[in-house]
């Protein structure tokens, strides 16, 4: 939270030196709230505007403090009302993974609260002033690991049979294959895979037609993972951020292992 903070800080004197010939985000906001006859709704000290539905019980995340939470979210551009970004499915986020913008918001919030917020463009890195809504099913003093948010997963999908590698990487088998297990003797494997967010489900890669690689220059989580599939055997990898690209972000690969080929 100190880091939040920070960056309150130095753009709050941002807002207050801004050209006096030039509108701030704050004063487009408060020009639009105006113009819409939107009523009930706060400007905190820290530069976003909320207006509570629902108010919650407990503590607010500023009190706890709050390190993760559980929500479900709708962002629309202010004037537009264009959908910008949702999810209905309940995410769970360490606060310190997501942006400026939606921390400050989910800190004004109690659990099981449902509010809606208009937050400056500088907030929401840089894409336009934004109105979000956020439906907060948890919070939680606790900052979660990728395993805890793996599991979390897992329950909310009612996904079982994995195989817990000890590194940390799980492995579902969706179709056999035909064989011996890979081992960890693979040199090269023939491939396709989907590669997507655990969070969202956006898919980020995936191959259009099979690909060959040399394992050992490939991310972590896959050499983990495929020396437990069979050839022709369909899997889904559950890779936590530290063994895949070290950004917060959970992913999940769907893999056909084609073919490989063993170390001399």
């Amino acid at each position: 939270m100190k880091k939040l903070m920070l960056y309150v800080s130095i753009l709050l004197t941002f807002f207050a030196c801004s050209n006096d010939d030039e509108k701030s985000s704050l004063d487009e906001i408060r020009e639009y709230l105006s113009a819409s006859n939107i009523s009930g709704v706060t400007e905190s000290p820290y530069g976003i505007f909320y207006k509570h539905i629902q108010e919650g019980e407990g503590e607010t995340g500023f009190d706890l403090p709050a390190q993760s939470a559980t929500f479900t979210y709708k962002i629309y551009d202010l004037y537009t009302d264009e959908l910008l970004g949702s999810s209905d499915v309940p995410v769970n986020y360490n606060l310190d993974e997501i942006s400026y913008g939606i921390q400050l918001a989910i800190l004004y919030m109690k659990a099981g609260g449902v509010s809606e917020f208009y937050i400056p463009s500088e907030y929401a890195m840089n894409t336009g002033n934004i109105r979000m809504e956020v439906d907060l099913l948890g919070l939680s003093e606790d900052y979660l690991t990728s395993d805890d948010k793996i599991q979390y997963y897992f329950k909310l999908n009612d996904i079982t049979d994995t195989i817990a590698d000890p590194s940390g990487v799980y492995i579902k088998h969706l179709e056999e294959g035909t064989g011996e297990v890979a081992g960890a003797s693979i040199d090269q494997v023939t491939v396709t895979y989907v590669g997507s967010f655990m969070s969202n489900g956006v898919v980020f890669d995936q191959s259009a037609s099979a690909v060959t690689f040399t394992l050992d220059k490939l991310i972590e989580g896959w050499q983990i993972g495929i020396p437990y599939m069979k050839k022709g055997g369909k899997a889904q990898l559950f890779i936590p951020s530290e063994l895949g690209y070290d950004d917060g972000q959970e992913r999940i690969f769907e893999i056909t292992l084609e073919d490989f080929t063993l170390k001399e």
